[in-house]
This record gives C-alpha cells, structure tokens and sequence, in this order.
C-alpha cells in the first residue's frame, strides 16, 4: 500500500494525528508506533485500518527492522470510545488492554 493509494477519508485518518511514527527509535534501534485513540479521526474502521497497515508496513522497510521488530505503545485517559470500532454488520471489534489485541466477535 502506498500514500497514493489513499482517498480522502483515509488521508483524515492519517493527518489527524491519532497515531504517529516517533522521529526517534528505542535503545535497540527499534521504530516506535505510538497511538491515542481518543485523537483518531476516521469516517469508517477500514480508513484507521489502512492507515495503520500504511504505517506497519513503512516502519518495516528496512530489513533490519524487520529481523529486530518494531514497537507500538498505545496511551489513553480515562475510557476508550468502544463504539468506535462499531463496523457495518453490527460485530464489534474487542479491545484488550492487556495485550493491545483486536477480537472480532
């Protein structure tokens, strides 16, 4: 996937800020994804998660990073907006705060 690949809803999500590849790496020289869902801004779930796959995918481009792998940290106040993740046939996605994981019902 790349960035011309995107129509407008997706470039929303994406510009909103809502998640965000740090300008620095950890000590293992590892790329940091870091997210607030709260800051999110989306008009369906698939734009988050192409937007998503889009980072995933340019954090990963150097083989190094693949062999070493990459790190996301996720920071919230107070409660998620569960509805959210609401998709059209009415399942919903459920977040674990343990382990970040998305389950689909």
């Amino acid at each position: 996937i790349e960035l011309s690949d995107f129509d407008e809803y997706d470039m929303e999500a994406l510009n909103s800020g809502g998640f965000q590849v740090l300008s620095s790496k950890d000590r293992a020289g590892r790329p940091i994804l870091f997210g607030r869902y709260t800051l999110m801004k989306y008009r369906e779930v698939k734009n988050m998660v192409r937007v998503l796959f889009y980072m995933w995918n340019s954090m990963v481009e150097e083989e190094a990073h693949q062999i070493s792998g990459v790190v996301a940290i996720g920071f919230e106040n107070g409660k998620l907006p569960l509805e959210r993740f609401e998709i059209e046939d009415d399942t919903l996605f459920d977040i674990h705060a343990a382990d970040g994981g998305f389950d689909r019902d």
